[in-house]
């Protein structure tokens, strides 16, 4: 069973991009590129407002969403080592609890 997909037109930058795209993902689509948007303009501040190329620009952005989600998964990566530590924790107290 395929999913319908549809070409839905982005714009980004004053630019449209025509993407196919299934029906289901449309409104995921429309986020990131507004994510994307949003992380461009970020860049262009960030630069002084200083005239730079489009694509320089896009690659700031891309960079920049691309460490925060490394950054996201360490930190859950993390966040799942501290689960795991905490049940063996309670489990090495329930233990010896149990032989006193």
């Amino acid at each position: 069973m395929s999913q319908e997909t549809n070409t839905v037109t982005i714009r980004i930058m004053d630019r449209d991009f025509k993407i196919k795209c299934p029906q289901s993902k449309i409104m995921e689509l429309k986020e990131s590129a507004g994510l994307l948007e949003n992380k461009i303009r970020e860049a262009y501040r960030q630069c002084n407002e200083k005239v730079i190329g489009i694509e320089k620009l896009t690659i700031v952005a891309a960079l920049n969403i691309s460490h925060e989600l490394i950054t996201l998964q360490k930190n859950n990566g993390l966040s799942s080592i501290n689960k795991r530590i905490h049940k063996i924790k309670n489990k090495i107290e329930e233990t010896l609890a149990s032989q006193s």
